[in-house]
């Protein structure tokens, strides 16, 4: 990982893809998806998660922006252009029928 960031300031990657309804992250079938992002968290590296945008089912697009060890500034700065260029987070509108919590109202 340091060979790579000898040539580059930052590395790009999914922060899981695709992304996940809510309760669905604990399941086993859903570990594979954190590859990703696993190896530079477990690293201790800086890290930032932004969302860019939202897939056609309204979940959450997002990028990890990591960079070099104690180069927080490089993380945040570029995690602060991602934002301001995509939007950043929103709340999401719910429906009628949707409760705040995201289960479906059945009354």
């Amino acid at each position: 990982m340091f060979a790579f960031l000898r040539r580059s300031d930052l590395i790009f990657c999914p922060a899981y893809a695709p992304a996940l309804s809510h309760g669905a992250s604990i399941r086993d079938e859903s570990f594979r998806g954190f590859s990703h992002t696993m190896a530079y968290n477990v690293a201790g590296w800086p890290a930032a998660v932004v969302c860019c945008g939202e897939s056609a089912e309204g979940l959450p697009i997002a990028v990890q922006v990591v960079a070099a060890p104690w180069r927080e500034d490089i993380a945040l700065a570029a995690a602060a252009a991602l934002e301001r260029n995509f939007g950043g987070w929103k709340a999401r509108r719910l429906s009628k029928t949707e409760s705040p919590g995201g289960s479906h109202d059945t009354t």
